[in-house]
């Protein structure tokens, strides 16, 4: 037995006063924990969203702020619980590892990847040679199969695609060959046939380094061959896939297109509805079509000779496996990145506007849902004012935000106790609520998803995608929905691109690209 967790308790202050202590309130997350790894073993834990997962994870290496933690957590004959922090850092990152939920916060957007490998290596061997550190670290982008990555070592966390980040943070935590790696969630941006590649990854060096590993996910089927055990905590896990053929049903049954024709006709707002009030909704054919798009970075071609179009009425679906350029292209879309990209071809919204002429108003009409909600809710700004910020920069009166928010947050099943808490205060589906909760307190006509649960369980992933039918119905909204997973974008979407190596290898309506790929 290489660490032993006895009774381990973590409660968060819900009120803290220093004036009067006996004012402090605490939320217990995790009660009388108890766990052991052993070497060359791996244990998973699993446990839906909130159940208190990561709040483990971070409890091992004392990590955990504004929390009463009792127990004790034994590694080598001490309780981690009662060292120093100088005698923490000896352990952190060399004897135990952490690979963290979130590659975005987790790296350094201003260091280059192969810096912040090298950091890894260097903070524990201050006197490794630079040979030797070149061919360590080499070595770890092959382990975790980002070779390709040998030649672009000098790029920056916010040049890769979210796979591809993720294997970094791995490379990082294998750095110093750790006796125990904790992997929080470690697969939960790649697409499955990379999650399985990597946990097999991950299974041969517990095996060959004989490496104790605590596993922690929401996906009992991704480790359920994998695991030496599997600790079960909170409510039970559910497989959910097998209720995506109902809420598929419900969209279909809810959606209806002649509805959407006539919202987008009728309600295209300021100027773009003075522009085209007097087409008709056979005339008005396409929301998004983008014609001969190139990309490319510093010479290297992201994205190939992109046509594609979303019809009125449509929800389109674009999947590809990590790396493949769906980001890219939702990018590219949105406008964002364009100084860091060179870009050829054009984007069109409506038929004919373009956001180097009607930005302002695309703005407003053109929305997005980011895949990581973590990363884009600022932590400095309360629940409100991240909902509000959309309505205060198109110049909004105060009753009229007040109210707006209040509307958006009981269409989202969200409390409005809630409003004046940080992201960090809330848990991954309430963030991924509060994230389209902004998106659509504007009241857009277009709602890009950018793997809008790829980071939730499976349980709180069916309520989003729930919650995102019964939007569409009552908000009348078209989505672009950007994904490796082919259960859910089958879930949302009408027709599907499959992107591939930066090009849109096919097309064709969501049943018969499951089907196909599914089946293939």
């Amino acid at each position: 037995m290489v660490l032993q967790i006895k009774n381990l308790s973590i409660a968060f202050a819900n009120n803290f006063s220093k004036q009067d202590p006996s004012l402090n309130t605490h939320h217990t997350v995790v009660d009388n924990f108890n766990c052991q790894l052993e070497a060359g073993k791996i244990t998973a834990l699993i446990g839906q969203s909130g159940s208190g997962k990561s709040s483990i994870a971070l409890a091992i290496l004392k990590l955990v702020k504004n929390a009463e933690v009792s127990g004790e957590i034994v590694y080598n004959q001490q309780n981690l619980l009662n060292l120093s922090e100088n005698q923490l850092t000896t352990i952190r990152g060399k004897e135990i590892a952490l690979i963290f939920q979130d590659a975005n916060s987790a790296l350094n957007p201003l260091h280059k990847i192969h810096q912040q490998i090298e950091e890894a290596i260097t903070i524990h061997n201050p006197k490794i040679s630079k040979k030797t550190l070149q061919l360590r670290v080499n070595e770890l982008l092959n382990m975790v199969e980002l070779d390709n990555l040998l030649n672009r070592k000098n790029c920056y966390p916010h040049q890769l695609s979210g796979g591809q980040k993720q294997r970094v943070l791995i490379a990082m935590a294998l750095a110093n060959n750790p006796q125990i790696l904790i992997a929080d969630e470690p697969t939960t941006a790649l697409d499955f046939k990379i999650q399985i590649e990597i946990l097999k990854l991950l299974r041969q060096l517990v095996d060959q380094q004989k490496i104790a590993m605590l596993l922690i996910t929401h996906n009992r089927k991704v480790v359920a061959n994998l695991s030496d055990e599997i600790i079960e905590i909170g409510q039970k896990s559910v497989d959910g896939l097998n209720e995506i053929d109902e809420l598929k049903k419900l969209r279909l049954t809810k959606f209806k297109t002649k509805n959407i024709v006539n919202k987008i006709d009728n309600d295209i707002s300021n100027n773009i509805a003075d522009d085209i009030s007097e087409k008709s909704s056979i005339q008005l054919t396409n929301l998004i079509s983008l014609e001969n798009v190139n990309v490319s970075l510093k010479k290297i071609k992201l994205l190939e000779q992109i046509n594609l179009q979303q019809a009125l009425g449509q929800n389109l679906g674009i999947v590809g496996e990590s790396g493949s350029g769906k980001t890219t292209l939702a990018k590219v879309i949105l406008n964002l990145n364009r100084a860091e990209f060179k870009i050829n071809g054009s984007v069109n919204f409506f038929d004919k506007y373009s956001w180097q002429k009607n930005s302002q108003q695309l703005r407003r009409d053109v929305q997005v849902i980011f895949q990581d909600p973590y990363a884009s809710l600022n932590p400095r700004m309360t629940v409100k004012d991240i909902v509000c910020e959309g309505l205060i920069i198109h110049k909004f009166a105060k009753n009229i935000i007040d109210q707006e928010v209040q509307i958006i947050i009981e269409q989202l099943k969200l409390s409005s106790s809630l409003l004046n808490r940080y992201p960090h205060q809330l848990s991954g589906g309430q963030r991924q609520r509060i994230a389209i909760a902004r998106a659509l307190i504007l009241k857009p006509k277009i709602l890009i998803l950018d793997e809008p649960t790829s980071a939730l369980d499976y349980a709180t992933q069916n309520e989003i995608l729930k919650l995102l039918i019964d939007l569409q119905t009552s908000h009348q909204i078209n989505y672009l929905i950007i994904s490796h997973d082919l259960e859910v974008v089958g879930c949302l979407a009408d027709n599907v691109a499959v992107i591939s190596n930066g090009k849109i290898s096919d097309f064709g309506s969501a049943d018969m690209i499951l089907k196909k790929y599914q089946n293939g």
